[in-house]
């Protein structure tokens, strides 16, 4: 059965650097009492083959990766313009239902026509993923309703370098492999961008990681923009009570079980609403092993 496809993008406008981008090599490793300024930013498409109501799906999502000297942060590129749009919404409404009845909710449901849903039913990635290069730590952060998850993890991919080079956004780019958690992965990296990142828990070759993508296709990170940026910060997770994850299959059972349900908003003029559904969407597991 061909699979159906459902984007969680939008159209960007892409900012290519000229084909030749100068930075240290070194990682210089980064007080943690300060923040780091990024200096240059990755836009990714992530292609994910899901389910959903048990028929084959494809989601897309746009992510960005913004690099400093020593960190970077992998993050939903959308995400914030949706939650402006959800707050907007909210703010212009006179009623907002935090704890609808069974009746309220039948009411609305019976009357679906005269309301508008403000969310996807599927956000697609919602994790956000923080790298320290220098020592090789990886925290990853997920909300899930009032629910913030957090994995702290040492992450070393090993990499086998390959003869083969292809053409990528202007630039050449060499192959590398390597067998990441129970998946085999396949990478793209330029050395013209000498930045030992990449897309979700890759890194660690010497350049950067312009494509990726697992051997079964479940999973594929095609970067379709770069640019500098100045003035922005990245800021590792602080303040905030999270649910400490032991490893990440802790990690992927909490998720799995936050995920059976999703809260989707609806709204009219007056009303805005946040309904409980069975979420229809089921996601694969990334990673399966050590």
């Amino acid at each position: 059965m061909k699979a159906r496809l459902f984007i969680q993008t939008s159209l960007i406008t892409l900012i290519i650097l000229l084909p030749f981008f100068t930075m240290a090599t070194t990682n210089k490793p980064s007080d943690n009492s300060q923040l780091d300024k990024t200096l240059f930013r990755v836009i990714y498409k992530s292609t994910l083959q899901a389910t959903k109501e048990k028929q084959p799906v494809v989601i897309i999502d746009t992510m960005a990766l913004d690099i400093s000297q020593d960190q970077s942060i992998y993050y939903d590129w959308l995400q914030s313009r949706r939650d402006s749009i959800a707050s907007k919404i909210k703010s212009e409404s006179t009623m907002f239902i935090v704890e609808p009845t069974p009746e309220f909710i039948q009411s609305i449901l019976a009357n679906s026509d005269n309301y508008k849903i403000t969310d996807e039913e599927s956000k697609g990635e919602t994790a956000v993923i923080f790298k320290t290069r220098s020592s090789s730590k990886v925290v990853t952060t997920n909300k899930k309703g009032e629910t913030f998850l957090k994995l702290s993890e040492t992450v070393v991919p090993q990499w086998t370098m390959c003869d083969d080079e292809i053409q990528l956004l202007g630039y050449t780019a060499k192959k590398a492999t390597t067998t990441f958690r129970g998946r085999n992965y396949t990478a793209y990296f330029t050395l013209d961008i000498p930045i030992n990142d990449g897309p979700w828990k890759l890194f660690g070759l010497p350049g950067l990681i312009l494509e990726a993508g697992t051997d079964d296709e479940i999973l594929k990170f095609e970067a379709i923009g770069l640019e500098q940026v100045e003035g922005a910060e990245i800021t590792p997770p602080v303040n905030r009570k999270y649910e400490d994850c032991q490893n990440f299959t802790d990690y992927y059972n909490l998720l799995e079980k936050l995920n059976r349900n999703i809260n989707i908003g609806y709204y009219n003029k007056q009303t805005f609403v946040y309904i409980p559904h069975k979420n229809p969407y089921k996601y694969p597991q990334l990673e399966l092993g050590e």
